[in-house]
């Protein structure tokens, strides 16, 4: 049986968080971003494509949490659970905040790494059928504007990152080709952001990850092979085992991709403050979880 989220909800938190046993295995945001980008940095087996352009692609993709940087150090406690808060309980204008913190920092190093990293963020909340669990209508009305602020935000960032990168294009054919594969590389960013919680969580495929009911598998549905033509394909997705999932079409260059993730162990219990928390967390020892994904036979 695999080792299920906590119930509180394992995907949803500024660290990922999963039972094992009597313990609770913590996984920071931004290391759960590296283990998404080592999937981009081996992703290209026919009949796959490799990602365009490679360097910037695998950034994005690498680093596109890292705006969690400052809560995956200081992992807030619900006091009503007294287990770590879930990342959707915290108000929509302080996730945003750390989105456009990361961005930022994102853009600054690579223009189409920061493109890619906005485009992503905005369409978890605006895109990929994964809204606000209640809608707009239903959050207070501080809430709503902040989401609708971040949402303009980016919009707004997008169309000046999108315009500085097409400045450089001579040809409309070229623009043309920006344009189809930034949307392929959309689709593949969140298909690898999806994976990397699979595995971190070692969940089954067909389950929430975040405790709201909602099943994002079908970001594997429909995953254009590459940026020529409109050729796509469903992406079989299965957990084997611990640690152990497969794929078809097979993806990867190597068989089996074999990966690691650093973790956090600390007692699965009810913890009555913030201060014993985050010393248990801080005292925690690191190990590194190991996963193995190959073809499905």
């Amino acid at each position: 049986m695999a080792n299920q989220p906590c119930s509180e909800g394992g995907g949803g938190r500024s660290v990922l968080v999963r039972r094992d046993g009597d313990s609770l295995l913590l996984i920071t945001q931004a290391d759960h971003g590296r283990l998404a980008g080592e999937m981009a940095a081996a992703w290209g087996a026919a009949p796959w494509s490799r990602p365009e352009p490679y360097e910037a692609v695998c950034l994005a993709t690498a680093l596109h949490d890292d705006g969690w940087e400052a809560a995956d150090a200081r992992p807030a406690l619900d006091p009503e659970t007294g287990a770590p808060r879930p990342f959707w309980a915290l108000p929509y204008r302080e996730r945003a905040a750390f989105y456009r913190e990361g961005i930022a920092a994102v853009a600054e190093q690579n223009a189409y790494a920061g493109l890619l990293v906005s485009m992503h963020l905005a369409a978890l909340w605006d895109g990929y059928g994964i809204r606000p669990a209640t809608g707009l209508g239903a959050l207070p009305e501080e809430e709503a504007q902040a989401v609708v602020a971040f949402l303009n935000g980016e919009a707004a960032r997008q169309a000046a990152l999108r315009a500085q990168a097409i400045q450089r294009l001579r040809q409309e054919k070229e623009v043309r080709r920006f344009q189809r594969r930034l949307q392929v590389n959309l689709r593949w960013l969140a298909l690898w952001d999806w994976l990397s919680l699979l595995l971190c969580l070692d969940a089954d495929p067909a389950e929430s990850l975040d405790g709201s009911g909602t099943v994002p598998s079908a970001l594997s549905t429909g995953v254009p092979l590459g940026y020529r033509g409109d050729r796509r394909v469903d992406l079989v997705v299965r957990r084997l085992g611990p640690g152990r999932f497969a794929l078809d079409p097979y993806p990867f260059v190597r068989e089996p991709l074999q990966l690691t993730v650093p973790a956090r162990r600390v007692p699965a219990r009810r913890y009555p403050s913030e201060e014993e928390w985050l010393a248990a967390f801080r005292e925690a020892k690191v190990e590194h979880l190991s996963f193995a994904i190959m073809a499905l036979r």
